[in-house]
């Protein structure tokens, strides 16, 4: 057999793929929990707000595990609060842009499972 020789360009490559498999590695998050059975669902998947300001609407997360929500960045039509599994979604203007607005939430459990809601308001006829 014979002897691997590592010249300077390898050695500096060895290194920086090493400093960015290191970089990556702490980077990450790691209270992810993969236990099997461990579900996220959200009831209804899609709701429609009324076209004026004040509309609400509740969405209901079924998961056995923590869980967080995804929206980047939230509209600034609508309010989001969250009442333990329920998720209340309010209108914070009338919409008179003369369409439907949409936006989508996704919610992420521990264990990296992802469900989305679809999110819109009516646009007034008035």
């Amino acid at each position: 057999m014979k002897p691997v020789y590592i010249n300077d360009n390898m050695k500096k490559l060895l290194f920086t793929a090493a400093t960015i498999c290191t970089l990556a590695l702490t980077a990450c998050e790691w209270n992810i929990d993969f236990a099997p059975g461990k579900t996220i669902s959200v009831s209804p998947t899609s709701i429609s707000l009324g076209a004026t300001e004040g509309s609400m609407e509740t969405a209901t997360v079924t998961c056995n595990m923590q869980w967080a929500i995804i929206v980047t960045p939230l509209p600034a039509w609508i309010a989001l609060d969250v009442v333990d599994n329920q998720v209340i979604f309010t209108a914070k203007e009338t919409n008179t842009t003369g369409t439907n607005r949409t936006f989508s939430v996704i919610f992420r459990a521990n264990n990296g499972e992802m469900v989305q809601l679809a999110v819109t308001q009516l646009f007034s006829t008035d």
